[in-house]
């Protein structure tokens, strides 16, 4: 070979060397800790209350823990089948939601309420019917006599409780409005579902961002459990650092990030109490704080509305999280 032919080749792998180095660079700029998982909740029945977890599986619907799914089951009006939340009942947040592993039961309980046990083979004996999420409608299973007289006597309005089955049928996420926020490629259209969400299968909260807005309101009127998040994260940068993610990492699990949250006033209904704000907060400080710009001006947002963008897998309390 001769010594051009030599100095081309050393320049050649040269130029590659560089090229991987600032490949190297540019993916781990890219890929940064953002944070840590500090609370993973899973939400068996659309507004009831959400069941802590150590470890979840993550699937194109939302997470999953053990035999429960995250709003498999939801509330809707006997008749219309239309969903019933904390919007219009706010009782309906002291619904306890718990799993009894042994006898694979979901077991409700509310005040001055018996214990109502749901067992998770039986919905999908029940009769088909249709459930409507806003002007979102899916095939479901009325899960009977018993769950519907216990719901109809708590929220005192005419009720039954509907299991989703995502063998019988898909719900598609919201239309693709998320766009403009997020220009990166959305996940493939299979993995853009989600059961009985308002839109979305997963939430992730800042927790820097909840105490900012405690901060911005003057006092402690709100925690996590106001926003009903899926994934919560701390140690964060600052509040609101969520505005700028567009995809995230947890070991070899990835989100897309679709777009903000939309915030209505069920966040003004307190947990523990299930009664509504007098001074309609956090929702008055929202408006004022976070309508982002050129996005949705009817709204206030926060938190994030995600995707799953692979193959199902665990994430865990701890596990570091990393924009993508």
């Amino acid at each position: 070979m001769s010594n051009w032919n030599k100095w081309l080749l050393s320049i050649a792998g040269s130029i590659i060397a560089v090229a991987g180095v600032g490949y190297i660079y540019r993916y781990w700029l890219r890929r940064r800790k953002i944070g840590v998982i500090s609370k993973l909740i899973v939400y068996p029945v659309k507004s009831c209350r959400g069941i802590e977890v150590d470890e979840a599986l993550c699937t194109p619907y939302g997470l999953a823990h053990s035999a429960l799914r995250d709003r498999q089951f939801m509330v809707a009006d006997t008749e219309s089948g239309e969903f019933i939340s904390a919007r219009t009942y706010p009782s309906i947040v002291l619904v306890r939601c718990s799993l009894d592993s042994d006898a694979n039961c979901l077991l409700l309980d509310a005040p001055n309420m018996t214990q109502l046990q749901i067992d998770l083979t039986s919905p999908r004996l029940g009769q088909k019917t249709t459930g409507t999420v806003f002007s979102s409608s899916a095939e479901a299973f009325d899960c009977g006599t018993e769950a519907s007289d216990w719901f109809t006597k708590y929220l005192k309005c005419r009720a039954t409780l509907l299991f989703f089955e995502p063998l019988m049928c898909d719900r598609k996420v919201e239309p693709t409005v998320g766009q403009a926020y997020n220009r990166q490629s959305r996940p493939k259209e299979d993995n853009a579902v989600t059961m009985f969400s308002d839109g979305y299968p997963y939430l992730i909260c800042n927790d820097k961002s909840v105490g900012q807005v405690n901060t911005d309101i003057g006092s402690e009127v709100v925690t996590w459990r106001n926003f009903r998040p899926n994934i919560l994260v701390s140690d964060t940068k600052r509040a609101y650092d969520e505005d700028e993610w567009r995809a995230l990492e947890v070991n070899d699990i990835k989100f897309f990030c679709e777009k903000p949250c939309g915030r209505c006033r069920l966040p003004n209904v307190n947990p523990s109490t299930g009664v509504v704000n007098p001074r309609a907060e956090p929702y008055n400080t929202l408006r004022k704080t976070r309508m982002l710009r050129n996005y949705d001006e009817k709204s206030p947002m926060f938190g994030v509305n995600l995707i799953l963008d692979s193959n199902d897998g665990i994430i865990r309390v701890g596990d570091s999280l990393f924009s993508s």
